[in-house]
C-alpha cells in the first residue's frame, strides 16, 4: 500500500471523487497510517503522499478543511530540528506536490487563508534547516515555483542592432526569501489571526515566558558557545517579524490582546536582565556584558526582550498600573553602566523612546535616548525587506 501511495504521488493520475471524501475508506486508512506506523519510510511515504492528496481535493473542487488540517498538523510535528532528516525532506516534498503556494495552484484566493499561511511559515522554518539538501530544495522551489519575486539579471548584447537584453532568472538567497515570504503574508493576510498570532509569539510571546538565562562567559568549552545551527537566523526572523507586527500595533490593527500584565512581564524580565548586568559591571569594568560571541544565548535574550518591549510600549494601553513606569526607571537606571554591544544600545534606544512618547507623563534624561549612530530603524532586516514591501503592494 505504501509502494502505490509513491507511485500515485509521482504520476499525473487523478484519484476518483468517492476516494476524495474525508469519510471513505481510503482516507480512514491513510490517516491510520500515519498514527500506527513505526517505520520512518512509510512515514515518509505516507507525509509525501498526504501532500498529492490535498491536491487532488483542490483539483476537483473537493476541498477538506479537515483534511488540511490534518496534513498541516502533521507535516509541522515533523519539521522541527529534533526530527530526522528524511522526514523533514518528507515535508518539503509533501508542500510541493500539495501544490498550495505554486503558481498554478487550482484553489480559490478566498479559500484556506489559514492552512495557506501555515505552509508558507513552514517553509520559512525549513529554509534554515541544517541540511543543505532540504535548504537547497526549499530555495529552488520558491524561486521557480511560487510567486515569490526572486532576481533577475540582465545582460545587454553589446553591438546589437536591437539592443536586446537577456533577462537570467537566479535563485532567491535563503534570507531574502524569509523576507519575501513574510512581505507576501502581511500585504495578503495581515488581518488574519493566524498569522497575526504567529507575528506576536515570535516578538513578545516566547520572550513573555522565557526565564533570564545563566551567564555563557565563564564556560570553556568551546561548543556550548555555538548556536547548534549555523543556518538558522533567530534574532533576524525575530527583527523581520518585528517590523510587520509594529506596523500592526501603530495602525491599531492587531486582533491579538496585548494586556498590561503582558507589559509587566516583560518589564520584570527587563529589570531582571539590568541588575544582572549591573552586578557584572560593578566586579569587572572590561569586559562587555554580553559578548555576542562569547555568550550568545544572553546576547539573543537581551535583543529579543527588547525588541519586544519596544513593540508593546507602542500600545494604547487604556490605563497602566504605576508599576510599569517605575519598573522601567529603575531598570534604564541599571542599564546605564552596563557595556552593552552597539546592537543592543541600539535597540534599547528605541524601548526608551517608545516609552517617552506612550507611557512616561515625562521626559527621561538618559543616555540611551537616541538611536546608536543616528540610525533611524529599529528593525535590522535589510533594505530588501523594504523593497519586497513595496513590491507587493504594487502587485495589489
Amino acid at each position: 500500500l505504501v509502494l502505490l501511495f509513491s507511485v500515485l504521488a509521482a504520476t499525473p493520475l487523478d484519484l476518483s471523487a468517492t476516494v476524495l471524501l474525508e469519510e471513505s475508506e481510503h482516507w480512514t486508512r491513510v490517516r491510520a497510517l500515519i498514527s500506527e506506523s513505526t517505520s520512518s519510510i512509510v512515514h515518509q511515504q505516507v507525509v509525501e503522499y498526504l501532500g498529492y492528496f490535498v491536491h487532488q481535493q483542490m483539483k476537483a473542487k473537493q476541498t477538506s478543511l479537515l483534511c488540511f488540517r490534518f496534513w498541516l498538523t502533521e507535516l509541522e510535528k515533523l519539521a522541527v530540528p529534533s526530527q530526522p532528516m528524511n522526514l523533514r525532506l518528507a515535508v518539503v516534498h509533501s508542500i510541493v506536490r500539495s501544490q498550495l503556494l505554486s503558481k498554478t495552484s487550482t484553489i480559490s484566493p478566498d479559500e484556506c487563508h489559514d492552512e495557506i499561511i501555515r505552509s508558507w511559515l513552514l517553509l520559512a522554518l525549513l529554509i534554515e534547516d541544517d541540511d543543505e539538501d532540504i535548504r537547497s530544495e526549499v530555495v529552488e522551489y520558491l524561486s521557480f515555483s511560487t510567486d515569490l519575486p526572486s532576481f533577475v539579471q540582465t545582460v545587454e548584447e553589446g553591438g546589437s542592432i536591437e539592443n536586446t537584453k537577456i533577462f537570467i532568472e537566479t535563485s532567491l538567497s535563503a534570507s531574502l526569501a524569509k523576507e519575501t515570504i513574510f512581505a507576501l503574508l502581511f500585504q495578503k493576510y495581515r488581518d488574519n489571526i493566524v498569522f497575526q498570532r504567529y507575528l506576536f509569539e515570535m516578538v513578545v510571546g516566547n520572550i513573555s515566558r522565557e526565564d533570564l538565562p545563566g551567564w555563557e562567559a565563564a564556560n570553556k568549552d568551546l561548543f556550548t558557545k555555538e548556536l547548534d545551527n549555523i543556518w538558522e537566523e533567530p534574532l533576524f526572523v525575530v527583527h523581520i517579524s518585528a517590523y510587520y507586527l509594529h506596523k500592526l500595533i501603530l495602525k491599531d490593527a492587531l486582533k491579538v490582546k496585548i494586556t498590561p500584565e503582558i507589559l509587566l512581564q516583560l518589564l520584570r524580565r527587563f529589570k531582571d536582565l539590568a541588575s544582572s548586568f549591573a552586578s557584572v559591571s560593578d566586579r569587572d569594568t572590561d569586559v562587555l556584558t554580553i559578548a555576542p560571541f562569547a555568550d550568545q544565548t544572553r546576547f539573543l535574550y537581551a535583543n529579543r526582550l527588547f525588541v519586544g518591549l519596544a513593540c508593546v510600549a507602542c500600545f494604547k494601553f487604556e490605563k497602566l498600573p504605576d508599576e510599569a513606569c517605575s519598573l522601567f526607571k529603575d531598570s534604564t537606571e541599571l542599564y546605564k553602566n552596563a557595556l552593552l554591544p552597539p546592537i543592543s544600545v541600539h535597540s534599547l534606544s528605541f524601548v526608551v523612546r517608545a516609552f517617552q512618547n506612550n507611557i512616561l507623563s515625562e521626559p527621561l534624561n538618559t543616555a540611551f535616548a537616541s538611536p546608536f549612530s543616528h540610525i533611524g530603524l529599529l528593525f535590522t532586516h535589510s533594505n530588501n525587506t523594504l523593497a519586497c514591501d513595496h513590491h507587493f503592494h504594487y502587485k495589489s
